[in-house]
């Protein structure tokens, strides 16, 4: 690889980074109403399916949605629930760019034929593959739960090692970041559009600047490596759509191959799979930085996405001659009226989510609680009255965040409401927790002194009110080493970011105040 060239991918990735820290940053400062329409709008499966085809059609890059969903879901912005089905969607949008550009040849009959047929081909192993895992993930919940669990295994086995890697590049433009924040946070509103315009440029910019070389190798020697066998084909797609950051620059490159007859459909479509995976290492590289359990899970989701779709397609024969026949027979129809390739294009990517969006939007049930939090102590009565918002769709699963708070005198009022999560701790306040395995003993010193921390009980559903409910609550339990006598108890539902008990008692277990939601 030449210099300037590997200075211009390094240039690119800084700026990719700083531009993913951006995002998370500007996510976190929106305006509760804002939060509240983009959760509104991504808690119906079927919504959030088709905004992802759509967002990612428009923009024609799979590779910064995804990117953009790690950074919302490391920022809390969106739910994991929800992120999966974007992805999924995602996946779908980004074929976009390969049959527009398949549009070219639609003056030569033979070649527009062959060029639809390749195009397509992309789309429907996509589309296949989520009409196979949607329901899936609908009613099981497998692609999310095959993440998850992945994900636990790679923080607590392998995982740290690599982010102890990452980290210092993230330390380094941290205060870089930081200062781009500052000086653009004064100017309402332009963080955030700043900072997606540029994650765009950067992804699309190592896309285009390894575009030359491969325009210039890809029809010479390459050609006849690349689509040798079918697992060479596989592997060559994975490897250079994972290098280049773009599956759509890498698929639209093989279309005019296959226009000129120079290479079958057949063998094109285990390099458009490999190529599938391939584009999932942006997610994880976007990821890895964040140290966030949840950003970590939805690159995964991703990468299994595309990988299952592949052992579905790709080893037996039978499956993989179905999105082959689907798109060579399409390929065939839209020579008899070329209309129909502009049909299929508008209405595939464009006009059914859009109405399948809006006949889906009925939906989704939306209610305010009014609750109170009551802090008991030996001198005292100390209320907090919110406001919060649950989003329920048709599967009536839950999602929640606070609206509306106004607190009296607390003398616990350190311990309310504020959350963040990042390096695998999250924060409320200035308290921090390990989300570490039971009984896991964390040592951490504050200006009080040593104390330890542990999860001492995991509470599978835990009822705040009748027919309202949280799940996998998490007990802290934190004791100072020395000096203070008295020990605290935290309940807190990580995934909802809702804190929901506290508790304090004396050394020999007397009872000394508490503070806990009651819902009216």
């Amino acid at each position: 690889m030449k210099f300037s060239l590997l200075f211009k991918i390094t240039l690119y990735i800084v700026g990719f980074l700083i531009s993913l820290k951006l995002l998370i940053l500007s996510f976190k400062t929106l305006h509760v109403e804002v939060i509240e329409s983009v959760i509104l709008a991504t808690s119906n499966p079927f919504i959030a399916l088709f905004i992802g085809i759509l967002i990612t059609a428009l923009l024609q890059s799979s590779s910064m949605v995804t990117s953009a969903l790690v950074a919302a879901v490391a920022s809390g912005m969106i739910t994991t629930q929800n992120a999966v089905y974007l992805v999924m969607g995602a996946n779908i949008g980004t074929t976009v760019t390969s049959t527009i550009v398949s549009l070219g040849h639609i003056m030569r009959k033979k070649e527009f034929r062959r060029a639809f047929a390749a195009a397509t081909l992309h789309d429907f192993f996509n589309i296949l593959t989520a009409f196979i895992l949607f329901p899936l993930e609908y009613y099981f919940n497998t692609l999310s739960n095959l993440a998850k669990y992945f994900t636990h295994f790679f923080i607590d086995y392998k995982g740290f090692g690599i982010f102890y890697l990452v980290n210092p590049v993230t330390y380094i433009l941290e205060p870089i970041t930081y200062t781009i924040y500052v000086f653009l946070g004064e100017i309402s509103g332009l963080v955030l559009m700043v900072a997606i315009v540029s994650l765009f440029l950067m992804i699309r910019g190592m896309a285009v600047t390894f575009k030359r070389s491969l325009q210039e190798n890809f029809e010479g020697i390459w050609e006849k490596y690349l689509f040798g066998t079918a697992w060479q084909s596989l592997l060559s797609g994975i490897l250079i759509t994972a290098f280049v950051h773009s599956s759509s620059l890498v698929t639209s490159l093989v279309v005019p191959i296959v226009a000129s007859n120079r290479l079958s459909v057949r063998r094109c479509f285990p390099f458009l799979m490999g190529a599938n995976i391939g584009t999932t290492i942006t997610a994880l590289f976007a990821a890895l930085p964040q140290q966030n359990e949840s950003a970590l899970q939805i690159a995964f989701t991703h990468i299994f996405f595309n990988i299952i779709g592949v052992l579905i397609f790709f080893p037996i024969l039978f499956f993989r001659n179905i999105p082959i026949f689907l798109a060579r027979n399409l390929g065939k129809l839209v020579i008899k009226n070329r209309l129909i390739g502009l049909a299929y294009l508008t209405i595939v990517f464009f006009l059914l989510p859009f109405i399948l969006i809006w006949f889906s939007k009925s939906q989704i049930k939306i209610t305010t609680y009014q609750y109170k939090n009551e802090i008991e102590n030996v001198e005292n009565k100390i209320f907090l009255k919110a406001e919060i918002i649950s989003i329920q769709n048709q599967k009536n699963q839950h999602q929640y965040f606070y609206k509306q708070i106004s607190l009296v005198k607390s003398p616990f009022e350190n311990h309310i409401l504020t959350f963040k999560q990042e390096n695998f701790f999250f924060f409320i306040n200035q308290e921090k927790f390990f989300e570490g395995n039971l009984h896991q003993i964390e040592k951490i010193e504050d200006k009080k002194g040593k104390y330890t921390l542990k999860i001492v009980k995991k509470i599978k559903k835990y009822e705040v009110h009748q027919n309202l409910f949280f799940e996998d609550i998490l007990v802290f339990e934190k004791k100072y080493l020395k000096n203070i006598q008295f020990t605290e108890y935290f309940y807190i539902a990580p995934k909802e970011k809702i804190y929901l008990k506290y508790e304090k008692y004396a050394q020999k277990g007397n009872f000394l105040g508490k503070e806990e939601l009651i819902w009216k």
